[in-house]
């Protein structure tokens, strides 16, 4: 399922892509939320720092201080409900008081588990979108893994072990696989093509955790990078 958070009516409008499975901690009034920080500096100008350290606040509180490109932090719990997100440039000094570089509301289940993604929209304009994890249980032996495509193109990635498995992942989607675990390597190319973007990189998938990545950057500049993963342990 797909939803559109805050409704498109301001410039900073929250377009989140939302995939919903599997409830988790279900008795809880809060919903956790992992932020993966998906903006490559160098994708914003070339005198930005490649880092591009920002701060986040969530109904007001600050949560997220000087989190740079590639981190992915969390879970934060918030109250479950309507939720307004700023982000801004950060402020060691004074963590979230700079100026809003992207402002949205967002509904968060109780007990629901998100992926909040921080990356540039196809106007090269900080954005987010929000993923829902598929935390069901995962049988021993197998893990899973998810892809977020925040890029404005179409990737293939493709984890290679005894055999090669090839993940479509449309632009700013997503997609879900259960895995054997096992030593995976993983490459990226453009899709329906076998054009080099990004990899290799490697993990070993363990019996019964989630693994998620966020492909970023740009085919159009060569910039596609991998951020992750972030394990999620023992879900069962």
């Amino acid at each position: 399922m797909k939803r559109v958070f805050g409704r498109v009516v301001t410039p900073f409008a929250f377009l989140c892509s939302l995939m919903l499975a599997g409830p988790s901690q279900a008795q809880s009034n809060d919903a956790y939320v992992y932020i993966a920080h998906a903006v490559p500096g160098r994708n914003v100008s070339s005198t930005t720092t490649p880092d591009f350290p920002i701060d986040i606040s969530a109904g007001g509180a600050c949560i997220v201080k000087g989190e740079s490109f590639g981190e992915i932090l969390g879970p934060f719990s918030l109250a479950a409900g309507s939720v307004k997100f700023d982000i801004s440039m950060a402020n060691t000094a004074s963590p979230c008081s700079n100026s809003t570089l992207y402002s949205a509301t967002a509904s968060l289940d109780a007990g629901a588990n998100y992926f909040g993604v921080i990356s540039l929209n196809s106007s090269n304009a900080v954005w987010a979108q929000l993923f829902g994890p598929n935390l069901s249980g995962i049988v021993p032996g197998w893990s899973r893994v998810m892809i977020a495509n925040v890029t404005a193109q179409n990737l293939t990635a493709t984890l290679t072990s005894n055999t090669s498995l090839n993940l479509s992942v449309p632009a700013y989607g997503s997609v879900v696989q259960s895995v054997p675990i096992g030593m995976y390597a993983g490459t990226v190319t453009l899709g329906g093509t076998s054009t080099f973007e990004a990899g290799p990189a490697s993990a070993t998938l363990m019996s019964r955790d989630f693994y998620f990545w966020v492909l970023t950057g740009s085919a159009t500049n060569n910039s596609v990078q991998i951020v992750g993963p972030r394990v999620i342990k023992d879900v069962h």
